[in-house]
């Protein structure tokens, strides 16, 4: 058994090892270990039976059903309570490892069948004749204890067994199967045109939406100032979306800013409104309470701006117009008010507009921050005893400071018009007005403040920049030095153009997660309208700013006709577009079944693309865990993302490289360039990773194949090679398929033959390839109404055969190769299904599809490429087991009109597909309904993670 096929073998358990590793887990790895272990010898077991050699009995080499039951016993220890990707994994691995142990055989009629051809501590596979086998164990007694049942047709009746042993040794088509079976291949679908996220709702007659934002059960709650709705993100996720909580929440400068108390609930400070908003972030639900409080106590405007949680539990609210100072008592869900008289000072002292803006606790103490007082407001939580300090400093200029933070007994206060900080020593009861080294001129600069590893940052208000003080620099002031920074920050619908924000409104609130910063958006202009994000490491540690409003732009405006074509699911969740035209990723995150709106993200992932067209198209999921993607005209390197490097971004770093070039096989030579780069050149349609590990780029124009092997040293890891024939020619074969069989069968878009590379190290022909024409004419045969534009993108079915979807062809052209009763190397069928394809032939220059990918039902799912022919649909839908077809439109009809709207599509982890869009300012989401999603074995495993 070669190195190379241990590399490939088990799909499910290297993935789940490579998982396990990456998340440092002792158990997984340990589970990891086993399970790739168990599928790399059921593979060459149940391979070697599919040929008819003995089971081998290798003393070293532990039995399938002994690596069977190891693994079912680690699953069974992490599957409560652990991280549902690895449990998911391993079971997916185990499932993997068993079901080439059935594959392997033998099958025993009965346990007592088992028991006795068995050892005690064997495992052993019962079928029950119907649709099920259950793994045992031989314990002692002798007992058969029953580890696991797989409800799937997988083990055929022994006359056929020969025929399906394929299908059995693949886990990816068991998988297929099982879905297909569990809907009978009539599931509902739900479709969707997205471009990925609803944004920000915003009206035009609203000035201010939100002021402040608080965090609590891993949501992030923005407060209704102006706007009627509760503004809900969800930073892990993207998603976002408003609610009222089924509450009225009309009327104009209601609330500003929000405190969590203890009890997890969130408490809106009343501003103009006359109740408290209470939320319950964990329910979802939302209240608005006066707390016992009297009408008159919750009357007039501008009553209070902000509050804080002291260590009494209690929430103090900073008196802004009001003459009192408001304390909420979430314990008993009262509140009180207390007048300057209650407080121990003189009746008239907070009479008087604007005087305090936001609040902080510091000990047995509460501070109010001075916007127009002329002094901060101190108050003794324990006595409700408050002071008025200046601290000996001239405190009597108007809009002073916004919002402030406690470090450690220090208060610092940012500037919202005063031109320096104020900090106060709450030891020392002093206080310091200081610019600490810089300019701070302008108006309403700031309005929140928070604090990310030793430095703080003010968020920009109307200022055009972010105020940075570094706490650890004590050049511009003891307290700090402080810079104003631009941050890189740019605005996603226009990521070239960075370092500029508008001096107007935008973001009033800010709250802190996983050392990124997330701003509330509030004003009117396109900023203010989009949550800040910013990233205090990113862009190489000089930090890194940009506003979304959570939607992937689209833009029809992109210059040439594609902006991405395919796509590449990954273990982190995320899937990434890869791009022909466009200059960024498309990022798409998709991680949670029940969240109908799966959010995206456009990204450079640290590379520059040049602005040409067709640099790229399609790429795969290698063993490393990177995707690559190799060139397609106007591009002469190879691309390579690594989602596990966050060097560039959160979600990856991208590299441009040949590695010094590839080695030719025919000619020995080294060094050899990836084309020229010409427009138009058309070197190779899409990418396959074969059984080997290798990625094998199919030729379009090009006469030899590209091989990349990841694992080879950079001078080894470029191949090009022809395998000895002539691949001469234009247009010859778009996309490829891998065969449980090891061989990689491309589809013939011009060529009047199939492209055959096998692939397999135990396979005596490995390293060959064949042109086959099966004794046939394709381009007679195909009906096309183009022969230069026959079929592409070929994918596998649930019954292991392959399927060549139709560009002009008049059908499609379905692969069997287990079916040697005409042809050596398998059986090439023409088939409709019943279903009138001759319109395609109408299609000349575009062709019907261009995107198709096998669901988790099994099916066969196929988007036209523009506005499908009279007759037809946008969806083509092909049951791969009762080998019927029809036209779908899912409801979706108008917005699918757009030519050459998708390329390429992804079956993701929650078994959704997503076409990617090429043309259109939209992708389009396929669900089918009540299917379970794949094992992620399956779903980023090379039969279906490839374009």
């Amino acid at each position: 058994m070669t190195d190379a096929f241990l590399d490939f073998v088990g799909p499910g358990a290297r993935l789940a090892a490579l998982q396990a590793g990456r998340a440092e887990d002792a158990v997984a790895d340990a589970a990891a270990e086993v399970v790739n272990a168990a599928a790399e010898v059921a593979k060459a077991q149940a391979w070697a039976s599919s040929l008819g050699i003995p089971d081998p009995a290798t003393p070293t080499l532990k039995s399938a059903r002994g690596y069977a039951i190891d693994a079912q016993a680690i699953l069974d220890e992490i599957e409560e309570g652990s991280d549902p990707l690895v449990a998911a994994q391993v079971q997916a691995a185990a499932v993997s490892a068993a079901v080439a142990l059935v594959a392997a055989g033998p099958n025993y009629a009965s346990t007592a069948a088992g028991l006795a051809a068995t050892d005690e501590g064997d495992a052993f596979a019962v079928f029950d004749g119907i649709n099920t086998v259950t793994i045992y164990r031989h314990d002692a007694g002798p007992v058969a204890t029953a580890l696991r049942s797989f409800p799937f047709d997988l083990v055929s009746r022994l006359a056929d067994q020969e025929q399906q042993i394929a299908s059995i040794v693949s886990p990816t088509v068991a998988a297929l199967r099982l879905g297909r079976e569990s809907t009978a291949g009539n599931a509902d679908v739900q479709a969707k045109v997205t471009s990925f996220q609803q944004p920000i709702v915003h009206s035009p007659s609203v000035s201010e939406r939100w002021r402040g934002v608080v965090r609590a059960n891993g949501l992030h709650f923005h407060i209704p100032y102006d706007a009627t709705t509760v503004l809900v993100h969800n930073p892990d996720t993207g998603e976002a979306w408003q609610t009222n909580f089924g509450l009225d929440l009309s009327g104009t400068q209601k609330w500003r800013d929000a405190v969590v108390a203890r009890n997890g609930l969130i408490y809106c400070v009343p501003y103009t409104s006359q109740s408290v908003l209470v939320i319950d972030p964990v329910a979802m639900t939302a209240t608005l309470d006066v707390m016992g409080l009297p009408a008159s106590a919750l009357s007039g405007t501008a009553k209070w701006d902000g509050g804080c949680l002291a260590n009494d539990g209690r929430i103090y609210c900073a008196p802004f117009q009001s003459t009192t100072l408001l304390v909420i008592d979430p314990a008993n869900n009262t509140a009180q008010t207390f007048t300057a008289a209650q407080l121990g000072m003189g009746s008239t002292v907070l009479n008087g507009g604007t005087k305090y803006s936001g609040m902080v606790a510091v000990g047995g103490f509460v501070y109010a921050t001075p916007f127009t007082a002329a002094n901060v407001l101190r108050v003794n939580i324990a006595t409700m005893v408050a002071t008025q300090e200046t601290y000996s400093l001239t405190l009597s200029d108007n809009n002073k400071w916004s919002r402030a933070i406690v470090v450690g007994t220090l208060i610092y206060c940012v500037p919202f018009t005063a031109t320096d900080i104020l900090v106060i020593d709450t030891v020392a009861s002093t206080g310091t007005r200081t610019a600490m080294g810089a300019t701070l001129t302008g108006s309403n600069k700031w309005r929140a403040i928070v604090r990310v590893g030793r430095k703080l940052y003010g968020i920009p208000g109307d200022a055009g920049d972010f105020l940075q003080i570094d706490l650890a620099d004590t050049t511009g002031s003891t307290f700090g030095t402080a810079t104003r920074q631009t941050f890189n920050v740019y605005d996603v619908r226009t990521p070239t153009t960075t370092g500029t924000l508008i001096e107007q409104l935008k973001w009033s609130g800010a709250v802190v997660h996983k050392n990124i910063v997330y701003g509330c958006p509030c004003g009117l202009n396109q900023a203010a309208q989009d949550i800040l994000i910013f990233d205090p490491a990113g862009n190489a540690g000089a930090g890194q700013a940009y506003h979304t409003d959570l939607r992937a732009f689209l833009p029809t405006g992109v210059s040439g006709a594609t902006k991405w074509f395919g796509g590449v699911a990954h273990p982190n969740g995320y899937v990434y577009s890869i791009p022909a035209t466009a200059q960024d990723f498309l990022i798409i995150r998709d991680v949670d079944a029940a969240n109908d709106n799966p959010v995206a993200v456009r990204h450079a992932l640290g590379v520059t693309l040049d602005a040409v067209n067709q640099k790229f198209q399609g790429g795969v999921l290698a063993g490393d865990m990177c995707i690559y993607s190799f060139p397609r005209s106007e591009e002469t390197r190879v691309l390579k993302i690594d989602p596990y490097d966050l060097t560039a971004s959160p979600y990856g770093t991208a590299i441009l490289t040949d590695w010094g070039g590839a080695r030719d096989r025919e000619t020995g030579l080294t060094g050899q360039p990836l084309g020229t780069g010409a427009v138009d050149e058309q070197k190779w349609h899409s990418t396959v990773v074969g059984m080997d590990g290798k990625i094998y780029g199919v030729p379009y124009n090009i006469d030899k194949v590209l091989i990349l092997d990841p694992k080879a040293p950079d001078a080894d890891k470029l191949e090009l090679t022809n395998f000895g024939l002539n691949l001469s020619g234009i247009d010859k074969w778009v996309g490829g398929c891998l065969h449980p069989n090891g061989k990689i069968y491309c589809a013939p878009r011009s060529a009047n033959d199939m492209l055959i590379i096998d692939t397999n190290p135990l396979s005596p022909t490995y390293n060959q390839a064949w042109r086959e024409t099966f004794g046939l004419n394709f381009n007679t045969l195909s009906n096309a109404g183009q022969t230069t534009l026959k079929w592409s993108f070929p994918q596998i079915g649930a019954d292991s055969r392959i399927y060549m979807l139709p560009r002009t062809a008049r059908n499609v052209l379905v692969f069997d190769p287990s079916d040697t009763s005409v042809h050596p190397m398998g059986r090439v069928t023409f088939e409709t299904f019943g279903l009138n394809m001759d319109p395609f032939s109408t299609l000349a220059g575009t062709g019907y599809t261009i995107a198709s990918k096998a669901g988790p039902d099994g099916r066969i799912y196929a988007a036209s490429t523009g506005a499908p022919p009279a007759g037809t649909g946008n969806f083509l839908i092909i049951d791969t087991i009762r080998h019927t077809a029809t036209y779908e439109e899912f409801g979706l009809t108008t917005p699918l009109l757009t030519t050459n709207k998708v390329a390429g599509i992804v079956h993701t982890l929650t078994g959704r597909l997503i076409c990617i869009p090429r043309s259109a300012s939209f992708a389009i989401i396929l669900k089918p309904k009540g299917v379970p999603a794949l094992p992620p074995a399956a779903v980023l495993g090379p039969y279906l993670n490839k374009c």
